[in-house]
């Protein structure tokens, strides 16, 4: 399990349209509710832990040496003993539609609080592993962003760990 400890600061960098600042709000107010304020994300231009940065995708090197080339979004993280401190996101502002950019929005900035696979399992959701512009949380992404943020799943967790705590717990949805 990796995962934040301290809230999450955001800068923004680069040319995001109107819908891109719409999106990227209502995505953190979602995971801001979802998380239940384990932790919270916000905008703060003096003192960010996450970059997102809106350029061209073949201007992404300059800003992120670690880009693999031809993805739309991209997100890359830091941690020390599996705490995230610190983040940058990537979301190309040429060659795809806003609807496109929305999805890349609401895939990178979750990826990037510590959900950072994808899988072919489900369709619907954001981390689908084949292209999508889904711009919603399925009901799945909700309840692993829930379970990944509970006070009793801590970063350097095993998955049988996990398993053990979430088997546990009742849950109420």
């Amino acid at each position: 399990i990796k995962k934040w400890d301290r809230n999450v600061r955001i800068k923004v960098i680069g040319l995001p349209t109107h819908e891109d600042w719409q999106t990227l709000s209502t995505v953190i107010d979602e995971i801001n509710s979802i998380t239940q304020d384990a932790i919270q994300i916000n905008f703060d231009d003096n003192n960010p832990n996450l970059k997102i940065y809106f350029v061209p995708e073949y201007e992404f090197r300059r800003y992120e040496p670690n880009y693999r080339p031809v993805n739309f979004g991209f997100v890359r993280t830091w941690w020390n003993n599996q705490v995230i401190y610190k983040s940058r996101i990537m979301i190309s502002t040429t060659s795809i539609t806003q609807k496109a950019r929305s999805h890349l929005i609401r895939e990178e900035l979750t990826q990037s609080i510590g959900l950072m696979r994808d899988s072919y399992k489900y369709r619907n959701s954001v981390f689908f592993q084949g292209w999508t512009d889904t711009t919603e949380y399925a009901e799945i992404d909700q309840a692993v962003i829930e379970m990944l943020y509970r006070p009793e799943i801590r970063p350097g967790m095993t998955k049988a760990e996990v398993i053990n705590v979430l088997n546990s717990l009742s849950f109420e949805r």
